[in-house]
């Protein structure tokens, strides 16, 4: 599974809504930074990027913890079900 940085904009191009559905385990990160977005009604239409805007978030540092989280997530998966995912 490829996971691009913050400068790659692959994380931070997704909707919050989209993240969150993929990947059920980010919802940590976004408590941690104080970011409402989990269960928001506009989560479908702002990009992570646009949340860590909103909320005065330096981007790469969050995109770094999403990836973070993400791996943790995929190393615990089923190599056979992580056709599933992609």
């Amino acid at each position: 599974m490829e996971i691009r940085t913050a400068n790659d904009s692959l994380l931070a191009g997704m909707s919050v809504t989209a993240l969150l559905k993929r990947y059920p385990d980010t919802v940590s990160v976004f408590f941690q930074h104080r970011m409402a977005c989990v269960g928001c009604a506009i989560a479908d239409f702002h990009t992570v990027a646009q949340a860590a805007a909103l909320y005065e978030t330096d981007l790469a540092q969050f995109t770094m913890e999403l990836e973070r989280v993400i791996q943790n997530f995929s190393q615990e998966i089923d190599p056979a079900s992580q056709e599933n995912l992609q």
